[in-house]
């Protein structure tokens, strides 16, 4: 239905070899057959093993942001 709907996404995410089940809250927007999918969340490096050098380990948050914008279209037919 075209709109802008809340959704959640559940699956593995994979980062650095670690899988993860994860619930990723976002926004998908439908207007006719495109869809765009939107979402922002954080992740913590040491859920997936991410090791900061101590060089710039006061550089670095120990939580990061993550965005994701897809434009998602139906596949073609062949």
């Amino acid at each position: 239905k075209d709109g802008t709907h809340n959704i959640t996404i559940a699956g593995n995410l994979t980062m650095h070899g670690v899988v993860q089940v994860r619930s990723i809250p976002g926004t998908i927007i439908i207007k006719g057959e495109t869809l765009v999918f939107d979402s922002k969340f954080n992740i913590m490096l040491v859920d997936h093993k991410i090791e900061v050098p101590s060089v710039v380990g006061a550089k670095i948050a120990e939580k990061i942001d993550v965005t994701i914008h897809s434009d998602l279209a139906p596949a073609k037919s062949k």
